[in-house]
């Protein structure tokens, strides 16, 4: 297969967001998602770029392993392997068109609980209902798209972690996630010996990435870092709604 200038120029661009977005900005990932379906069929795509993606995580745990909050994730880990088994379900089912605009509409429905949570500054996600519906959108976004992204960033936003909290936790979130997904992708065939070659040719890109995360990351405010999450994730959010 021969690449154009311009899809080498998004398969780098791919490779240098997933780094970032793991050390630096996890909104940022979500612009993955779409690039990487300009290069592969939407649903190929899911499985060429989760090598990418725990390569990133193993890298970002690296700067982020001490600051983890274990609570959070446990109380988010049975609901996630429940909406992991139900995405995987999905994904089996589900054409690529159905699959991009379920991805949106969660996202967008994220999106909307934390503008209520701004307006009505009362609601808690201390309730052991939030865990469920977090955690299994979670798991099932991340199945279905490695769209995960904003579901789990606007919980952790909801909980007052530091910058270094959220990222910590967010880490190991998704390193554990995305290895739980690997052999359901394998037996659904997503996982080839092809996109794992591309995945490989990125390295350079995905650890360049991870170094400039973590210098932007020092150098930017809590507001600032909060309030660019919430944008990103509303852009991507509505591009997978309406299709790319």
């Amino acid at each position: 297969m021969e690449w154009s200038l311009w899809e080498i120029s998004l398969a780098v661009a791919a490779g240098l967001l997933v780094g970032f977005s793991k050390t630096g900005l996890p909104a940022a990932g979500l612009l993955i998602v779409p690039i990487m379906a300009l290069l592969f069929p939407a649903k190929l795509s899911v499985g060429v770029l989760l090598p990418m993606l725990i390569l990133g995580d193993t890298l970002a745990i690296g700067y982020y392993r001490h600051y983890a909050d274990r609570g959070e994730l446990m109380r988010l880990a049975p609901w996630t392997l429940v909406g992991i088994l139900a995405g995987a379900f999905f994904l089996s089912q589900a054409d690529n068109a159905a699959m991009e605009k379920t991805i949106g509409a969660l996202v967008l429905l994220a999106l909307a609980f934390e503008g209520l949570r701004a307006v009505f500054p009362r609601i808690s996600t201390d309730h052991r209902l939030f865990p469920w519906i977090f955690g299994g959108g979670a798991g099932a976004t991340s199945t279905m798209g490695n769209a995960a992204g904003p579901i789990v960033s606007l919980y952790l936003l909801s909980r007052s972690l530091s910058k270094e909290a959220f990222l910590g936790t967010t880490v190991w979130f998704f390193l554990v996630v995305n290895c739980l997904k690997v052999p359901l992708f394998v037996h659904s065939g997503i996982i080839t010996s092809g996109g794992l070659i591309f995945s490989a040719a990125l390295i350079p890109m995905i650890l360049l990435g991870g170094w400039l995360g973590v210098t932007v990351l020092s150098r930017i405010s809590q507001t600032f870092f909060n309030r660019l999450i919430l944008i990103l994730s509303a852009v991507v959010g509505l591009q997978l709604l309406i299709g790319h």
